[in-house]
């Protein structure tokens, strides 16, 4: 499965915190690629592998004249 979850936060890390709940945590989807492990928007399944479009191209044979 692509999808992955993280948790961020919205914190600015301020020099003095004013309470403003920008800290509190929150579960955020994201896709990963399976070869490079870069997280990206889009992927590409490759023989049961979930790829960038960088390492899609490195992965198939390409024919130019």
């Amino acid at each position: 499965m692509a999808k992955k979850i993280k948790r961020e936060s919205d914190c600015r890390g301020c020099a003095e915190c004013i309470g403003c709940g920008r800290d509190r945590l929150r579960d955020v989807e994201y896709l990963e690629c399976d070869k490079c492990h870069d997280e990206v928007e889009k992927l590409y399944v490759l023989d049961g592998k979930e790829l960038c479009e960088d390492c899609l191209f490195d992965e198939i044979e390409t024919i130019e004249l």
